[in-house]
């Protein structure tokens, strides 16, 4: 008798599973694997899942050129409040697993970079 199995996953489809189990703000690396409910595929929050989200948090708008910015800095206290709420719900939930490597913009509670009017 044979025994079939299934192929082996691809390296890119192993990397994409892993990426989607975490979310990054102010480049802390969060595990979100038990908020599947929230980030999983076709979910409210399914975007944000495998991305740096600062910019997109902060200014409450989830567009894919905003994710991953590197050096995100809010521009106003509005957004920098915003996002302190988003990592502190984050940090309340999910465990942290990391820094971002490459990350060069705001720290959580650091003053926000205004921008001259």
């Amino acid at each position: 008798a044979s025994t079939s199995s299934a192929p082996a996953p691809s390296r890119e489809d192993v990397v994409t599973k892993m990426l989607s189990r975490h979310l990054s703000i102010c480049g802390t690396v969060f595990d979100i694997t038990t908020g599947v409910a929230l980030y999983g595929p076709g979910r409210e929050y399914s975007a944000l899942a495998g991305h740096e989200v600062s910019r997109c948090l902060a200014e409450e708008d989830i567009r894919p050129d905003w994710m991953d910015d590197l050096t995100y800095q809010p521009g106003t206290q509005a957004a920098r409040d915003r996002l302190n709420t988003w990592y502190d719900k984050l940090s309340a939930k999910y465990p942290v697993v990391g820094k971002l490597a490459g990350w060069a913009g705001c720290e959580r509670g650091s003053a926000p970079a205004v921008r001259p009017a």
